[in-house]
């Protein structure tokens, strides 16, 4: 009942005066249901498939592995296929719609091979010495068939679901839309994650207990309703039409930058003119991959419509299709980096035939099925999001004082760890199940249960979810705010690319082991028997390989350098509130510009040289203000590596103090210069910071940039709308300034949080939330 009324105050919150006809909240239970009972059907037919394999289709481990590896491939890169036919050609709506008719298609022919028996060899008994027939290339065709057609069913669904749902509620103009978009995300992720966790314990219990016919025809039919929900709220759904994708941005900026490969930067570049959109945050391209920047430099004028397009996009690309291309390299090696811990996640197969030979009975009559031991690789993830969450970083934040957080490279590479320390978990587990086994005589019996308990294996379970919740959580934000906002969806995609090129790579790995440690007559490390088979060594491979790995993130890390803002905290202030941004600056929909507030050296008349703002001794002193100058002098540095304007607004007074506030003149007279007086020390910038030729200068006499300054008429003329504001202090220059902005009509004003300061985090924080 509070779940209902919550979802209908929040379409009630969401709604416009004149009520919407389509979308909102209704259409959630529909699209959520989609993706949920899509994961439910595909997940539970995953987790016991190798078994299905080997038992049904007389099929070897390696071979049956490796078929597992290609579906998971295919699974992962389809949804790059789907984004682009979405995108460029059929909609969302059609391209989900498709997706859950094909996914549809082949759990029906999959379980199909469970009922006819001509789909499927004649059963026998190898245990018994039988001789097991190998399924008939017809037989292969439909087997392999069926999981294509759900792997294209998965990239019609996958890729486009929650963007879909997102449209239904995504309402610019509405001061709930936060709100409405938070809830929606957290009911999709929640269905997710519940559909995932019953398919791998309810969903496998079905089939080891029912048998396959039921175990495949449970999820044949949750993927019927799938598709019977989505369609029938048809027509209450926004349906968006296709438009341009990036994949052919991105050919098209190849193609050019080929055609004009000839070309040659003149010495002075300033007369180059660059094609860029008339509504673009970018005037010219970086110097990073500058050969790149041949794709958008304006050779014949004539080439440019009235509009100012370009008349052939396959001859001449904007600046901001050449950054868009220059953002995904540069982040490529640090991606290529995920790809090894994606071979550990791929083993599920062989910790299932360990997980099969051990002990599994949690009491007398009830054991875990094997195939469900991978809820324990969620229950990591939870854990460790929690334990962050809820645990770490308040706990972290309440001992500095102030906000902390763990850089997402660092988490990145810690997760990378924890996937190592996994392997070599699972490679001392095995040693000793394997040696339990010889003991027992187990030798000729790879079904044979050992006197050992399978919750040994949670340890390396749990450790694999806490390396994912880790790496791919931190991977995922590192790409959302690295890639420009045009390529969010690009930037969520990497991940499931990487397990896609994972399950390849692992599939090379495996066979080129089972090839090299069988040569000379020797027995292989991976066989159908596992008591005589080295899984113990494979693992250690493994384990030494994500250690190296490890050391290459490292490299890949240090070569990257700094994110965007490393280190820095945004708050955004617009015409719809107030609210925190976690991103870099060029993100936001405008060129930003920095500008320093009050942040400069103040001095009286004393042997030493005091700072009235910085130093412990200043009149004017912030406490905080010592702690930010590193992030002040980072922000310039920044903002003038990407030719961001910075532009320095300094407090000076008249030394007799006839321009200050009233309440301050008593700190001025003929005897002593007061703080900040013109052409004393005071007046100076902090040791560190240098206004430079390209700066600009502005001088102020009270708190705010705007007041009695020329500020604004400069800020209009150069057509900047958008501002980064760092310095001190919080509760006076940078709030009223920020204010003034804002009642100014600038589009994005934003503060960033560790480059500015007051005199206690409390003031600090208090004035900014």
């Amino acid at each position: 009942m509070e779940v209902s009324a919550d979802l209908a105050k929040m379409e009630e919150q969401q709604q416009s005066p004149r009520r919407r006809q389509k979308g909102g909240l209704m259409t959630m239970p529909f699209i959520i249901a989609n993706e949920g009972l899509e994961k439910l059907a595909s997940y539970g037919l995953l987790s016991n498939m190798i078994l299905y394999l080997m038992e049904e289709y007389h099929i070897g481990v390696i071979e049956g592995t490796n078929i597992l590896f290609f579906w998971s491939a295919a699974t992962n890169f389809f949804p790059l296929f789907g984004a682009f036919i979405s995108d460029s050609y059929l909609g969302r709506f059609l391209t989900i719609g498709l997706g859950s008719i094909f996914s549809l298609l082949g759990m029906v022919l999959l379980w199909m091979t469970t009922v006819i028996p001509q789909a499927r060899p004649p059963y026998c008994n190898q245990l018994k010495g039988e001789s097991c027939k190998s399924p008939t290339g017809s037989q292969y065709v439909t087997l392999l068939f069926s999981f294509v057609l759900m792997s294209i069913g998965a990239g019609g669904i996958r890729p486009c679901s929650l963007a879909f749902g997102a449209n239904q509620v995504d309402q610019r103009d509405n001061p709930n839309n936060k709100q409405v978009l938070e809830k929606f995300f957290s009911w999709y992720y929640a269905a997710i994650s519940i559909s995932v966790i019953i398919a791998l314990t309810v969903i496998v219990y079905i089939q080891d207990n029912a048998g396959w016919k039921v175990g495949f025809g449970v999820p044949a039919i949750l993927m019927f309703l799938s598709a019977l929900a989505f369609f029938i709220a048809s027509p209450f759904y926004i349906k968006q039409k296709a438009t341009m994708s990036l994949f052919t941005n991105f050919a098209r900026v190849i193609v050019v930058c080929i055609k004009n490969i000839k070309v040659a930067f003149p010495s002075d570049e300033s007369n180059l003119r660059y094609h860029r959109m008339s509504d673009s945050t970018l005037s010219k391209p970086t110097r990073k991959l500058r050969f790149l920047n041949k794709a958008c430099i304006i050779r014949n004028p004539e080439g440019i419509t009235p509009e100012g397009e370009a008349s052939n996009a396959w001859s001449l690309c904007t600046v901001d299709q050449v950054e868009e291309l220059k953002s995904l390299i540069r982040v490529m090696p640090l991606w290529s980096s995920s790809i090894m811990m994606s071979v550990n996640i791929s083993q599920a197969t062989f910790q299932f035939l360990q997980a099969q030979s051990m002990n599994r009975h949690l009491t007398p009559r009830f054991q875990i099925p094997a195939g469900s031991f991978s809820v324990f690789i969620l229950i990591g993830i939870v854990m460790w999001i929690f334990l962050y969450d809820r645990i770490i970083i308040p706990v972290a934040s309440k001992i500095r004082g102030k906000p902390f957080s763990v850089g997402v490279k660092v988490r990145m590479g810690v997760g990378l760890f924890c996937s190592f320390l996994a392997m070599v978990v699972a490679a001392t587990v095995e040693h000793y199940r394997k040696r339990k086994a010889l003991e027992s005589g187990y030798y000729n019996n790879p079904i044979g249960v050992v006197h050992m308990s399978a919750m040994l294996l949670v340890p390396q379970y749990l450790l694999m979810g806490v390396a994912e919740a880790l790496n791919v959580i931190a991977s995922n934000e590192f790409f959302y705010s690295e890639l420009p906002k045009s390529m969010s969806s690009m930037a969520l995609a990497l991940s499931g690319l990487g397990l896609g090129v994972g399950s390849l790579l692992a599939s090379l790995i495996l066979s080129t082991v089972e090839k090299v440690t069988k040569r000379g007559g020797k027995g292989s490390w991976i066989s159908n028997n596992i008591n005589q088979s080295h899984y113990e060594s494979y693992y250690w491979l493994l384990s030494i390989m994500s250690l190296v790995n490890v050391l290459y993130f490292i490299l890949c890390s240090w070569a990257y350098g700094p994110c965007a803002d490393q280190g820095f905290s945004k708050v955004l202030f617009d015409r719809e509130g107030f609210f925190k941004l976690n991103d870099k600056g060029e993100d936001l929909k405008e060129e930003l510009h920095l500008k320093g507030s009050g942040v400069k050296n103040g001095e009286e008349k004393s042997k030493e040289d005091e700072n009235d703002f910085i130093l412990p001794d200043g009149l004017m002193r912030v406490d905080g203000g010592q702690a930010i100058v590193p992030n002040v002098i980072k922000a310039v540095e920044v903002a003038r590596r990407r030719g961001i304007l910075v532009i320095w607004v300094v407090r000076e007074h008249d030394p007799l103090g006839r321009d200050v506030e009233l309440f301050r003149q008593h700190l001025y007279s003929s005897e002593k210069a007061g703080p900040t007086s013109k052409g004393s020390l005071g007046a100076e910038l902090v040791d560190g910071l240098v206004i430079k030729e390209g700066d600009y200068k502005v001088v102020k006499t009270r708190f705010s940039a705007f007041f009695a300054t020329h500020l604004n008429s400069f800020l209009k003329t150069a057509g900047i709308n958008s501002l980064v504001v760092v310095g001190v202090q919080t509760p006076n220059c940078i709030r009223q300034t920020v204010f003034d902005a804002v009642a100014l009509d600038y589009k994005y004003v934003a503060v960033i949080v560790d480059g500015t300061a007051a005199a206690t985090p409390d003031i600090h924080f208090g004035r900014l939330s």
